[in-house]
């Protein structure tokens, strides 16, 4: 394998080869959404990151010896390739980490994927300054149910959201207390 020197074009990636670039370590065993990012992140792009040689590569926080083999081999391009085409004959939208068309709210996570398929409208997802997940027992006491009612409607009142998974218990009662708050 050729080595190619680091930012060999000087100019920044077109958003297809963005996005192509990231479907490519999506496809690439052993890159999950935090190492895909921490590649991202490093190089300035997912394409400058395929475009770096291997032994730069080993200098990115998180990579190891089984990803590092894995990154810029053919396999993962070929299915990336395939699932740009697939995705236009489906009519589906492909929306790339650190592109204009990523929402802000996702992007926001550490560990938000690199692609997303989308299939319609995208939706209009924007970040939410703060919030807190409440979640906890299904069999909590009087006392728990209580002081999570109380605790979850201060923190609406102040502006923060309320997020829970709506199970019985700790769950519902602090997403009531938030509905009840006025969140």
């Amino acid at each position: 394998m050729t080595s190619r020197p680091l930012f060999a074009d000087l100019h920044a990636p077109s958003a297809p080869e963005e996005l192509l670039a990231l479907l490519t370590l999506r496809f690439t065993p052993g890159l999950g959404p935090r190492r895909t990012e921490s590649l991202r992140m490093h190089f300035g792009s997912a394409h400058a990151a395929l475009r770096t040689p291997r032994s730069s590569l080993r200098g990115v926080p998180g990579l190891d010896t089984r990803s590092l083999a894995a990154i810029g081999t053919p396999k993962a391009a070929e299915q990336a390739q395939a699932e740009l085409k697939e995705a236009a004959r489906l009519g589906v939208t492909l929306l790339g980490r650190g592109l204009d068309s990523y929402p802000p709210a996702l992007d926001a996570l550490e560990d938000a994927p690199a692609v997303l398929w989308v299939l319609g409208d995208v939706p209009d997802l924007p970040v939410v300054p703060r919030a807190i997940g409440i979640v906890g027992t299904r069999a909590a006491s009087p006392h728990a149910v209580s002081l999570t009612r109380t605790v979850a409607a201060d923190l609406a009142r102040a502006g923060v959201v309320v997020v829970s998974g709506l199970a019985r218990g700790i769950d519902t009662a602090a997403h009531g207390a938030a509905v009840e708050a006025g969140a």
